[in-house]
């Protein structure tokens, strides 16, 4: 039997709009001449550390995509994403919604304080293709285990976002194709200046 898309009840994705971080106010000022020494100001010490911040936009992408996976045959990958609903006659899948945090970088955060009255909230809907998708799935992945694993600061993760968000994607891919051009010359110049030595018995007229 094979897994397929079907409309079946309804679909529904969680996500938050809000999250805790560090203040922005406070920008502690470090003894260059003393270690270990982290003076704040009078003002600064009377902000709370951490604060709650508004996410002010909501990309949300229905993917499209009618395959029919065979049912065991389906790719981990896409079987993870998948909510399953069994029938009598067989096993069909929702479609997948998926929300794309990518565009909203942290000038976009609204801290939150008693000084609002209001939050403003602009929501779009876009269906997008399972190649789309899966690359998206694959950056947050690669995101989340640069900040995890090689400690990669946030404001790190912001830059490389809005490299993503903001660069054109033809230019981009061109200068990916550029550096790993630069790359391969590289490699090549070394092997040359490897094989020249290994060649050379003499150090006369160089």
């Amino acid at each position: 039997s094979n897994l397929q898309n079907g409309h079946i009840g309804s679909i529904h994705k969680v996500f938050p709009l809000t999250f805790h971080g560090p203040n922005p106010n406070i920008i502690p000022l470090r003894y260059l001449l003393k270690e270990n020494v982290i003076d704040k100001s009078t003002h600064q010490k009377t902000l709370p550390p951490y604060i709650n911040f508004w996410k002010p936009q909501a990309s949300v992408k229905i993917l499209s995509d009618w395959t029919a996976y065979p049912e065991r045959a389906i790719p981990d990958f896409i079987y993870n994403n998948l909510d399953i609903v069994k029938t009598k006659n067989a096993y069909w899948y929702k479609p997948v919604v998926d929300v794309d945090e990518t565009g909203v970088t942290s000038e976009m955060h609204v801290p939150i304080n008693n000084t609002l009255n209001s939050l403003s909230l602009e929501v779009s809907f876009s269906k997008m293709g399972i190649s789309r998708w899966q690359l998206n799935q694959r950056v947050h992945e690669s995101l989340k285990q640069q900040k995890e694993q090689f400690g990669f600061a946030d404001s790190d993760i912001d830059d490389m976002r809005k490299l993503m968000t903001n660069t054109n994607a033809y230019l981009l891919g061109l200068t990916v194709f550029a550096s790993m051009l630069h790359l391969l010359f590289e490699f090549l110049a070394f092997k040359s200046d490897i094989e020249f030595w290994k060649k050379n018995k003499s150090l006369r007229g160089l």
